[in-house]
């Protein structure tokens, strides 16, 4: 009898959850330097120039399924630096001092960067600009951290991209669906959403992740329908 119910639950259970771990890791910065095996993103006074990151996976696993949701598990650090001031963060922590992580396909096609480009490219300020700017780059989800460690946290890729409009009614996607229907090796990408500090400048330091490096417990989690 419990063979019989445990292949009946299985007969009928929709959906799937891929769970893929990371490939490989690396910045670009605002002066077009990409450094490999590291995942800082924002800016410090060590490192001056705008940072964003990459993640690369194999989607293949994921291949030809109906995408309902995705999100990433980073690995924080304990080196970071948080004084952006946010007037209404939206994920109730009453702390308006937060970091506004941004995760995103690996480009917008309209903006194309192959994974060559990204993961072996070098002196591309263009490269840089393709996958962190939010008007070429629009994000596919937000998360909130209020330090750099945030043990557990999955930062949402999916949320915008779900329902085909992103902040400031942009039209989004379907960037993750499409690069799940080729299949093969993309990256997703994180950059910051800072803000600035509560004098209305931008702060001295922002950033989160420093002093990391590659691991493959990062993972993106893909859930579909079928």
């Amino acid at each position: 009898m419990a063979a019989l119910a445990l292949f009946c639950s299985s007969a009928f259970a929709a959906g799937n959850t891929y769970n893929l771990s990371c490939i490989a890791t690396g910045n670009w910065n605002s002066a077009g330097v990409r450094t490999s095996s590291n995942y800082q993103i924002g800016f410090s006074t060590e490192l001056p120039n705008e940072q964003a990151d990459y993640f690369e996976f194999d989607l293949t696993p994921a291949k030809g399924k109906t995408i309902t949701g995705a999100n990433m598990l980073i690995i924080g650090s304990t080196d970071y630096s948080i004084n952006s001031y946010w007037a209404n963060p939206d994920n109730g922590n009453p702390s308006h001092i937060q970091f506004k992580v941004r995760s995103a396909a690996q480009c917008n096609p309209a903006y194309p960067i192959t994974l060559a480009q990204m993961t072996t490219g070098q002196n591309s300020t263009i490269t840089y600009t393709n996958m962190s700017d939010f008007n070429r780059n629009t994000d596919l989800g937000y998360r909130w951290v209020a330090d750099g460690l945030h043990t557990g946290d999955r930062f949402d890729c999916f949320h915008y991209e779900s329902v085909g409009i992103g902040e400031g009614g942009k039209k989004v996607g379907p960037w993750l669906q499409n690069e799940c229907n080729a299949g093969g090796d993309w990256c997703m990408v994180t950059y910051s959403g800072y803000d600035l500090n509560q004098a209305g400048q931008r702060p001295t330091e922002n950033y989160i992740w420093g002093g990391t490096s590659f691991t493959s417990a990062i993972q993106l989690q893909i859930i579909t329908s079928n």
